[in-house]
């Protein structure tokens, strides 16, 4: 079974505040599972969700 991470966790390891990580969740950048009232975040999700935060973002323009 895959781990699930709380957003409080996420946050502790990211520094990224769980407010920020529940817009990347309501706005599809972030996958997450409700459990009864709780958010879950599934491993490969998070890892998916950091790499694509990783990679530089492509210049547009000159």
């Amino acid at each position: 079974m895959e781990r699930l991470f709380r957003l409080d966790e996420i946050e502790a390891t990211t520094r990224r505040k769980v407010v920020t990580l529940r817009r990347d969740i309501r706005e599809g950048r972030l996958k997450a599972v409700r459990i009864n009232r709780q958010v879950r975040v599934p491993e490969s999700a998070l890892m998916d969700f950091l790499s694509r935060a990783a990679q530089p973002k492509a210049k547009i323009g000159n």
